[in-house]
């Protein structure tokens, strides 16, 4: 007995302690994310005064050029900021990379390049919180310049930031660059092949749809492109129709033309894309099926629920089709 007055004893006090210790548990873990949220707080306070919010204007620009002529751009920067920013303004060299229109800025020469040919008017300047500044440029084409698209850029970027001695801090350039592309006369060639779907999925589970294209510039000359797609059902008619943006796709350069879409059909369908540049137009054909899982399950569940109808009744339902057709009134 003495043995199990002590056993319930030390249970009652288990069961006093407990909540005690959960509530210190639950004490020293708030107080660690407290103390780590903290210190989060500090750092990205830190961080966040080197952040310099700007932009420029335009993103891309387009000259068409002749030999030994001069030709004159800008590109103006904003300061988003409320304090002075020192921005400065360069030549640059770019190279397509990817099939989604996205470029690597870099000094390297090819023979597309340009950079060697921009002579900056402007290179530093201050610019005031919520003003503007503009950077001026001359682009020298020497004499012997090739027939076809040449390009490169302005890049307009951030001075590094003063650093604060008392907060440990990185120290980010940031830069925005400002694409030009020319087009010079004369032995231009224009080769433009559609290389067909990137896309290797051709069966859609989901009403979202989505449809890519791939088109390759073999000529020497850029091109702006623009396409749509047409959809149509197993008997040939036109269910949707797809509009897409304007694209530059550059010389040796691949470009997708892609759209996601909300699609409710079921079934097999054609998929045609259609390129428009120059006034030429080139389509292809591709095929896929749309299953649309919420659909097809629906009507699965139907005709699973009309056949298992059929199977209790069948034989009723044979004896009244007999009727109907025979004209047999004795259905038992």
């Amino acid at each position: 007995m003495d043995n199990l007055r002590i056993k319930i004893q030390r249970i009652k006090k288990i069961k006093i302690l407990s909540p005690i210790i959960f509530i210190a548990l639950f004490a020293v873990i708030g107080f660690i994310f407290l103390h780590t949220a903290k210190a989060q707080d500090i750092q990205t306070d830190a961080g966040a005064d080197q952040t310099i919010s700007f932009s420029i204007s335009p993103l891309v620009q387009e000259y068409d050029i002749e030999a030994g002529k001069v030709t004159k751009g800008f590109v103006k920067v904003f300061n988003q900021t409320d304090k002075d920013v020192i921005f400065e303004a360069s030549p640059t060299n770019f190279t397509p990379v990817g099939n989604s229109g996205q470029v690597d800025i870099h000094d390297d020469s090819n023979q597309y390049s340009i950079r060697s040919w921009i002579r900056m008017q402007t290179g530093f300047t201050l610019v005031k919180p919520k003003s503007s500044a503009t950077f001026d440029y001359v682009i020298n084409v020497p004499m012997n310049v090739e027939p076809g698209s040449h390009w490169g850029a302005i890049t307009v970027s951030t001075s590094k930031p003063p650093v604060n001695p008392n907060i440990s801090q990185s120290i980010t350039k940031q830069a925005i660059a400002s694409l030009i592309i020319l087009k010079a006369p004369g032995n231009v060639k224009e080769k433009v092949t559609i290389l067909g779907t990137s896309d290797t999925q051709k069966i859609f589970t989901d009403p979202e749809v989505k449809l890519n294209t791939t088109v390759e510039n073999q000529g020497n000359v850029h091109i702006k492109a623009t396409g749509y797609y047409n959809i149509y059902d197993i008997l040939g008619n036109k269910v949707k129709t797809v509009n897409l943006e304007e694209r530059n796709v550059l010389p040796e350069a691949k470009r997708d033309f892609s759209s996601v879409i909300n699609f409710d059909g079921v079934g097999p369908y054609k998929e045609e894309f259609a390129l428009t540049y120059s006034g030429k137009t080139m389509v292809s054909t591709t095929t896929f099926w749309a299953l649309n899982l919420e659909k097809t399950l629906s009507i699965v569940g139907i005709i699973v629920l009309l056949l298992g109808i059929y199977i209790v009744f069948r034989k009723r339902i044979n004896k009244a089709t007999h009727v109907l057709i025979r004209g047999d009134k004795d259905i038992k």
